[in-house]
This record gives structure tokens, sequence and C-alpha cells, in this order.
């Protein structure tokens, strides 16, 4: 790992970085792995209309470019923030289970 010259932000070797990103309803957050074991985190806020901007702005805040990333894992608690405070459309018990199963058996297939 070297360091950029304008800013002193760390620049890693290409494919050499493992990422989490959690996408929320009010903030992007990422952890960043590096080689030498260090972690690296950022928090930008979520981009509601367009997720996949928020995941750019928090790699861009972090220092870590795409092309640094080895593995990326994403999540998201937009959904369970809209399940826990009841907004967004009404669901039935029996539709988001008929949803969960068919998902496990899809899954199980693989």
């Amino acid at each position: 790992m070297s360091r950029d010259a304008n800013h002193g932000h760390p620049v890693f070797a290409p494919t050499s970085v493992a990422a989490g990103v959690d996408v929320g309803g009010t903030f992007t957050d990422l952890a960043a792995l590096a080689p030498d074991g260090t972690v690296h985190t950022a928090k930008v806020l979520s981009v509601p209309a367009d997720r996949a901007a928020g995941v750019l702005a928090v790699l861009q805040a972090s220092s870590v470019g795409p092309s640094a990333l080895a593995y990326i894992a994403h999540g998201t608690t937009v959904v369970t923030n809209l399940l826990l405070e009841r907004r967004g459309a009404r669901l039935r018990q029996q539709d988001v289970l008929r949803t969960v199963v068919a998902a496990r058996v899809r899954a199980d297939s693989l």
C-alpha cells in the first residue's frame, strides 16, 4: 500500500481489498480490510432514489476504488426498517411466508 500524493489517502493494489457495504435508509456504511490487516471505514448519506450511487459515494469517501476490490459483500437494512416502522405496502403473512419458502427452495437447488 502506498499513499496518494494529493490527499494522503491509502492507495491499494488492484484486487487486494475485501469490503462490506451496508445501505441503510439514512446512511451507507463501508468497512474495508486492506492486505496489511488495517480496517478502513467510511459513512455517507444514502441516496434513496439510486442506492448504487450511495455505494459508489462511500467507496470514494473511503479511497477504496472499485478496481482495488477483491471481494465485496453488500447488505441493506432498507426493507427491515420498512417492516419495523410499518411503512410501505401492506403484506399478508401468508404471502411473506410463501415468498421466503420459494426463495429457500431455489437456494437449496443451486
